[in-house]
């Protein structure tokens, strides 16, 4: 069980320590926040994947897109679904255009841009992964 893992997405800026591997060995340090409960942590990383935290390279993630995601000119569709969501599209459309990797989280992908390119969270979840296997080859 990769409690780290949970807690660095369940309680982001929490203070913690963890003694060994187990739930019983988590110290935890932070006042302002509580400690998340087992079945919490269990819950997170019933829905986890590890991939979606790494970050990739354009070139993979626009491969995946087409391999996974059968879209045929990626800058395309990703230029028009930025201008479609975005009522400021400047900022994210010079990300897109300039910036070799990405992570997940970037305001590029969320869900009203990827919905305005036709890609579902979870399908751009699977290129994600798809894109995360390309940049290890």
């Amino acid at each position: 069980m990769d409690i780290p893992a949970a807690l660095r997405h369940l309680r982001p800026s929490s203070s913690w320590y963890l003694s060994g591997t187990d739930y019983s060995g988590l110290d935890w340090r932070d006042e302002k926040t509580s400690k998340p409960t087992l079945d919490e942590i269990r819950a997170f990383l019933a829905t986890y994947n590890p991939a979606l935290d790494i970050t990739v390279s354009k070139h993979s993630l626009c491969a995946a897109l087409i391999t996974e995601a059968g879209v045929h000119d990626p800058d395309r569709l990703i230029y028009r679904a930025i201008r479609k969501a975005e009522k400021t599209s400047a900022l994210t459309m010079n990300d897109w255009r300039h910036a070799t990797l990405f992570a997940r989280k970037s305001a590029i992908f969320k869900d009203e841009i990827l919905a305005a390119a036709g890609l579902t969270p979870s399908l751009f979840d699977r290129v994600w992964t798809q894109a995360v296997g390309e940049s290890r080859e």
